[in-house]
């Protein structure tokens, strides 16, 4: 397993995040709407290929939470969150997710660039979560709930993990009946944006770093916005290229503002 302090990874992690935003300003990630129609050479099942990158993270995350901590296990509340996260995105949400029926493919670098990311996300969050807890912090007590900002973190990250599943039903309900072409998303915050599924999941991350208030999880924060904002701008053009009727007054991503 790969050997890294939290510096150490944080740093790899805006720097993968950073030429990340600049190759998306130019095109976007090979996946969902925006996979390529012709390609098969080192292509995957999208499911399995989702799976794969996914679990690293969790399992990065445990193996340095518990190499770095001292002491009986207890319940760290950051852990709880960000392993909560994950286990629904690795478990359960590959298997359930409609993606052009069971042949969806995704290409092998994507994956393979996930993976490696995600061993940085884990591998951060782990020393955070570690580091928080021998340092004295109330994040393994009910004493962490006397802490304004870790409530509001708290708070935020859970609202915007439900906003991001509640949105992705409404992504899947799309597909349902197996029906492979694209249509336009209304429900919930769909309402006022393009991509409620994006706005959810930054939510969420940003709940967790003003929870947790780490380097690790500060750099997770802006490492997902620097890969979903250049996404949701690509998405929201494509909406409107292909549908004339095309709500104008949605915004892109944050709900009246842009």
């Amino acid at each position: 397993m790969i050997e890294l302090d939290q510096n150490t990874s944080s740093i790899i992690l805006a720097v993968f995040g950073i030429c990340s935003a600049v190759i998306l300003i130019f095109t976007p990630a090979y996946y969902g709407k925006f996979a390529p129609k012709k390609r098969t050479l080192f292509m995957i099942n999208s499911s399995s290929s989702w799976f794969i990158f996914e679990v690293v993270s969790p399992a990065m995350f445990i193996y340095t939470y518990l190499k770095q901590r001292e002491g009986p296990l207890q319940v760290n509340f950051i852990a709880v969150m960000y392993l909560t996260h994950y286990f629904l995105r690795t478990f359960i949400y590959p298997f359930v997710r409609i993606s052009k029926g069971k042949s969806s493919k995704t290409p092998l670098e994507i994956t393979i660039m996930a993976m490696i990311s995600n061993t940085f996300i884990g591998n951060a969050n782990g020393h955070g979560a570690a580091l928080k807890e021998m340092d004295g912090s109330l994040c393994c007590s009910f004493g962490c709930f006397k802490d304004p900002l870790f409530v509001v973190g708290f708070l935020l990250f859970w609202i915007g993990m439900a906003i991001n599943w509640h949105s992705e039903s409404v992504l899947r309900s799309l597909r349902k009946g197996g029906k492979k072409t694209y249509s336009i998303p209304y429900g919930g915050l769909f309402k006022y944006v393009s991509c409620a599924h994006y706005f959810g999941e930054l939510l969420e991350w940003t709940g967790y770093a003003i929870a947790s208030r780490t380097i690790g999880s500060i750099i997770f924060t802006l490492f997902t916005a620097f890969n979903l904002v250049p996404r949701a701008v690509k998405t929201h053009k494509w909406y409107h290229e292909k549908f004339e009727d095309y709500p104008k007054e949605r915004k892109i991503l944050i709900p009246k503002i842009i």
